[in-house]
């Protein structure tokens, strides 16, 4: 929404939408001045912007604003200075309606929160289930330790090592789940070891 304003504070033009904005008649609104045009509430709010702007100034500010059927408007205002060869002729006023862009931050915070409460969840289930499953998991390879202590012919003792060794590599893999939520959280901590490249 765009208007303008000379030095007086009085309208020159405007285009639609700001007529809309103030729910007046776009006949009446040139020559008219910006207490007559905004409402004086309004008006003595924005004075000093006003008379800042007239000053070479420009000037924004955020107002919540009350239009002439009473419903409360949310807007982003910025005077621009008319300069012409260093004579201030009046100012130019710009009214974006920040409803629209607090609609769009709402909703994209929303979606933030539902995406860190599902991240949490799912680190939360992938815990549980780490330890859930490692326990009946080490109670199968402890039982499959005992089983390799007895006497067993070489097929059964063949059997009764792949079942531990497959066992094993499953509760590497159990083990390692932890570490994945980490990862997703950002509070993976790496741990420093020495080892020798020869091996």
């Amino acid at each position: 929404m765009t208007g303008y304003y000379d030095r007086d504070l009085r309208n020159r033009f405007a285009n639609r939408s700001y007529y809309e904005w103030f729910d007046l008649d776009p006949a009446s609104m040139p020559g008219r001045h910006a207490r007559d045009i905004v409402g004086t509430e309004l008006y003595e709010q924005t004075r000093a912007q006003m008379q800042g702007v007239l000053n070479g100034e420009p000037q924004e500010l955020e107002r919540t604003l009350n239009d002439r059927q009473g419903r409360r408007r949310h807007a982003s205002v910025r005077y621009l200075p008319d300069d012409h060869d260093g004579e201030i002729r009046g100012f130019y006023v710009f009214v974006t309606d920040v409803i629209p862009q607090r609609e769009d931050q709402r909703n994209a915070d929303q979606a933030r929160d539902e995406a860190e409460l599902a991240s949490r969840s799912k680190s939360e289930l992938l815990a549980n289930m780490s330890h859930e499953i490692r326990t009946p998991m080490n109670g199968v390879l402890g039982m499959l330790d005992l089983l390799l202590s007895t006497q067993l012919d070489p097929e059964q003792r063949l059997h009764a090592e792949t079942a531990h060794r497959s066992g094993e590599i499953h509760l590497t893999i159990i083990n390692d789940l932890p570490d994945f939520s980490a990862i997703e959280a950002g509070k993976l901590v790496l741990e420093e070891l020495e080892f020798s490249p020869v091996r």
